[in-house]
């Protein structure tokens, strides 16, 4: 689990209620391995129930750095995923996108 106040793994996105740039803090993130590649996955299971405005918000943070979310570095080939662990579907076709609540979805 992420600690906001110890850990400075965060995703940079703008906060358009408040006019600024904040910092979302995944709950969870898993680094999954498999021979030279590499699997990152950032777990907000709270975040579609906070707000969706700043659930938008924080996915356009998350696309903005990684539109691409899979490339190669030295030997290694790298996915990043963004995971909203979330049961009840959502009207957002772009949080739709990034909503998992299968665990073998997940972790495939």
């Amino acid at each position: 689990k992420i600690q906001q106040v110890t850990d400075s793994i965060y995703i940079p996105y703008i906060d358009y209620e408040k006019s600024q740039v904040a910092k979302f803090y995944p709950d969870f993130i898993f680094w999954l391995k498999k021979d030279s590649n590499y699997k990152i996955i950032f777990i907000d299971p709270h975040g579609l129930q906070v707000g969706r405005d700043s659930t938008i918000d924080k996915v356009e943070g998350f696309e903005s750095l990684f539109a691409n979310n899979k490339f190669t570095k030295d030997k290694y080939n790298i996915e990043l995923e963004l995971v909203w662990y979330y049961q009840e579907s959502v009207k957002e076709e772009l949080l739709e996108k990034y909503r998992k609540w299968d665990f073998d979805e997940i972790f495939d």
